[in-house]
């Protein structure tokens, strides 16, 4: 495989790749390119340092990926599970393609994220786009977004959403403003103390600002 093709696809940061021993397979009828990956072989153990090591076996991951120019990327990484001789521990070639034994890039993850700006489209349509699952991109945001909380307006709306991801009892509290059509802040929880605390970590001048306060007849809530 020539280096413009790995500049193409985005393989050019995939930590010790082996550019003469990449293919890539394209298929016309699916536009999906198989892009067969395979590692630099180690010179010494990660363990203890020693040279003295051997190949024990080969494991083949596959894992999604997106370039700049294409979505429909599928990477076959090929790497080596080493057996040092020396403190008889096994280790494995290191790749910074993916998190661990995770099954997508992190370039695509990033693309993920960065189209996740747009408000307009949901999880779905995303998922469909990258070609991974809804479960997947819904993981990407959990884990990578941290969503600051909005600041107050003068009508303040609280409500609770079902969710099974929320703690033990499955809902999520959050607070709406209807003036500025938005959610401020969504929590994992409901409880009163968990809220007295979450409220009173808010400035006292920022509370002020709340003028009406909407609610249902939910003890916790009055």
């Amino acid at each position: 495989m020539d280096k413009e093709s790995i500049y193409r696809l985005g393989l050019d940061r995939i930590k010790n790749i082996d550019v003469n021993a990449t293919t890539e397979m394209y298929d016309p009828t699916t536009c999906n390119h198989t892009i067969l990956v395979k590692l630099k072989k180690a010179e010494f153990c990660k363990n203890c340092g020693s040279t003295n090591i051997r190949t024990r076996s080969m494991e083949t991951r596959k894992i999604k990926h997106s370039s700049a120019n294409e979505s429909q990327i599928s990477v076959m990484l090929k790497s080596r599970v080493y057996l040092c001789e020396n403190c008889k521990k096994t280790f494995r070639d290191s790749s910074n393609l993916s998190v661990g034994s995770g099954t997508i890039s992190y370039e695509t993850q990033l693309k993920i994220l960065l189209a996740l700006k747009d408000k307009n489209i949901n999880f779905v349509q995303f998922a469909n786009e990258f070609n991974v699952s809804v479960t997947s991109v819904i993981n990407i945001f959990d884990n990578r977004v941290n969503m600051k909380r909005r600041p107050f307006s003068s009508v303040l709306c609280v409500d609770e959403i079902h969710n099974k991801h929320c703690g033990y009892h499955h809902y999520c509290f959050f607070t709406f403003s209807p003036q500025r059509k938005e959610i401020l802040d969504v929590l994992p929880y409901r409880t009163n103390d968990e809220l007295c605390e979450y409220f009173l970590s808010i400035p006292r001048e920022e509370r002020l600002k709340a003028e009406y306060f909407s609610m249902d007849m939910f003890d916790t809530y009055r």
